[in-house]
């Protein structure tokens, strides 16, 4: 396998396509090492986090909720964007009280994945969070979340089962179980 460090390439012309409310659409044309023009497509977000909250009694809150982009309802770790000037452990706080309604009073960083580096740069950042306290703060207008409560083997057989199919709530569940088995 061949390791090629491309730092190198010049980027010639990078241009906003679109600008949203949470991403934007970047076209950069760039000069490559072997001196080849093209044109990248790159996603721009702020980033995201994905947090695991678990109960005294060991098990996980998880959140049912509709996608519009795929017509499904998946059943996922409570999850969202970073807010501009927002930390990502104070992100993961806030999307905690707002999907669940509670707050970590602990909070340990699990991993920081790149989600689709090939034409993305958003970045998600995913947690544990210990010590539970009912903590509301008013959800998000377009989100209709049922949460919902499984031991941890539970969701290991559903991710197998193929009823949890969402990337990064997998992602960030086999790290903290892959954890949880070198404990006990």
């Amino acid at each position: 396998m061949s390791s090629s460090n491309s730092k190198n390439q010049k980027l010639i012309r990078s241009k906003i396509e679109y600008s949203g409310e949470t991403l934007s659409l970047r076209s950069d044309l760039i000069e490559l090492d072997s001196g080849i023009q093209v044109k990248r497509n790159i996603v721009e977000h702020p980033g995201s986090v994905v947090i695991i909250p678990k109960t005294k009694n060991g098990n996980i809150l998880m959140v049912s909720q509709w996608r519009h982009a795929i017509q499904q309802t998946l059943i996922e770790l409570p999850a969202g964007h970073i807010d501009d000037g927002e930390t990502p452990e104070e992100a993961g706080i806030r999307e905690l009280q707002e999907e669940i309604g509670f707050k970590p009073e602990k909070l340990i960083s699990l991993s920081e994945i790149w989600i689709a580096p090939g034409w993305c740069n958003e970045k998600i950042f995913s947690f544990l969070a210990l010590d539970l306290i009912p903590s509301q703060l008013e959800p998000d207008q377009d989100e209709n979340i049922k949460i919902l409560e499984f031991e941890p083997l539970k969701i290991y057989e559903m991710i197998i089962d193929k009823e949890i199919v969402d990337s990064k709530t997998i992602s960030t569940f086999m790290i903290f179980y892959k954890n949880e088995l070198k404990l006990e």
